[in-house]
């Protein structure tokens, strides 16, 4: 979805309106980071009229393109490192689970 330009446009203005990282959900982050090299030049819209009209209005609101690609990858690393978390939290916890099922399985044995 980074190559889509109405998709990073969404994210950064839920950013602007005071969202934190917190309140955003993305889903199939891949684990190694392709958003380094995140650029919203490159990204692309369904209509090239959309893709015109936002990339003027992402130059007028950061004052340069580069400045919202910096903010975007910044946003992406930060959403991605908290999946990381959260899918490590996850198998702990899983983890803990099985084990606890079973010691009382043998507990009843």
């Amino acid at each position: 979805w980074p190559s889509r330009l109405w998709c990073v446009v969404e994210l950064f203005v839920a950013l602007q309106m005071g969202k934190g990282i917190h309140d955003i959900e993305l889903h199939e982050l891949p684990s190694s980071s392709p958003f380094d090299d995140f650029d919203a030049v490159h990204a692309q819209c369904f209509d090239p009229k959309d893709r015109e009209t936002m990339l003027t209005l992402i130059e007028a609101g950061c004052g340069r393109i580069e400045v919202f690609n910096d903010r975007v990858r910044e946003v992406l690393k930060q959403c991605q490192d908290a999946n990381a978390r959260h899918t490590r939290q996850q198998k702990r916890g899983s983890g803990l689970s099985l084990l606890r099922r079973k010691v009382s399985e043998e507990e009843f044995n």
